[in-house]
């Protein structure tokens, strides 16, 4: 569930958010920065929204983020993820490599969590 197959509290992956490695990592500072880093990819996103590569790099980090892990998936709904999503898909209607990842990216983020099940309509898209 977390990007580049690590564990959270693992010592590899403290690094990758700024940390010591034999540091405390409390659950709410993983959080903060997940969070951080959502606001982040979908910020990319936005500002290079021509760009299929930037398109298709964003969504992939963010699969790696929601993929079995629930909180990861509403913390990108919140975030604005799924109109964003569905924005790339408009925005490069003829790349194959941007409707898969984002189709593969919505499936996980409605059914992994109810409530994104309710907020996909509310966001323009329809399941």
């Amino acid at each position: 569930p977390y990007p580049f197959g690590l564990e959270k509290n693992s010592s590899s992956f403290k690094p990758i958010l700024g940390l010591p490695a034999h540091s405390c990592l409390p659950e709410t500072l993983v959080h903060d920065h997940l969070s951080f880093t959502v606001h982040e990819r979908l910020k990319e996103m936005k500002s290079d929204e021509k760009s299929e590569k930037a398109q298709i790099d964003a969504m992939k980090y963010l699969y790696a983020l929601v993929e079995d892990d629930a909180c990861n998936c509403v913390t990108i709904a919140h975030a604005g993820g799924i109109p964003q999503i569905v924005e790339a898909m408009k925005n490069h209607k003829k790349s194959q490599n941007v409707q898969e990842c984002a189709c593969k990216l919505l499936f996980y983020l409605a059914f992994n969590s109810i409530d994104n099940r309710m907020r996909f309509p509310m966001q323009g898209s329809y399941l």
